[in-house]
């Protein structure tokens, strides 16, 4: 990995959830509805019915956190990453 990259904040998601995250900001749901990967298995991850967010599931909430904490330290706060 070369100095300067930010490759550390990608992390490997089956497409469909990838799909389905879109560009949804990421919240704790309050209107949920499971997401399911391509073979229609849940993922753990819930999208809101109602506001345009994303759950990352309970596993990965720490890891979305540090990298989001990262870009706004990284990129000064800049909101560009919503």
């Amino acid at each position: 990995m070369a100095v300067g990259t930010d490759v550390h904040a990608l992390r490997p998601l089956d497409n469909t959830t990838n799909s389905i995250r879109n560009n949804r900001s990421f919240n704790n749901c309050t209107t949920c509805e499971d997401v399911t990967d391509k073979w229609g298995n849940i993922t753990g991850s819930k999208k809101d019915a109602n506001d345009w967010s994303f759950e990352p599931r309970d596993a990965v909430k720490g890891d979305v956190a540090r990298m989001l904490f990262y870009m706004a330290v990284r990129y000064e706060g800049l909101d560009e990453l919503s």
